[in-house]
């Protein structure tokens, strides 16, 4: 007896067996790893890109309070009386010892 659609004697039973399941298992797996590898070279750059904008603000912090703080150091300079070698001959020419240590 055939089947009218695909020529096939239904009377013959197919083989049924598991053709290629080993080989579908294995690629499964190294699709399955290669996923996870992928996921963790994603992850590690990720933190290295953390890392060095970390970085990166930390020393851009430092160096603004380091400006500020060098800004704010001038401006004392200048407002401080400033000693000069004709005011020290002046005080010697007051009469005043200079005593020299």
């Amino acid at each position: 007896m055939t089947c009218a659609t695909c020529h096939f004697s239904a009377a013959i039973p197919l083989p049924l067996k598991d053709v290629g399941t080993d080989r579908r298992a294995r690629q499964k797996a190294n699709r399955i790893q290669k996923i996870e590898q992928e996921q963790r070279a994603a992850k590690r750059q990720q933190q290295r890109q953390y890392a060095v904008i970390s970085v990166l603000v930390v020393a851009g912090f430092i160096g603004i309070l380091f400006l500020l703080t060098r800004a704010g150091d001038d401006t004392e300079e200048l407002n401080a009386p400033a000693v000069t070698l004709s005011s020290a001959a002046a005080a010697v020419d007051d009469g005043s010892e200079f005593v020299q240590q």
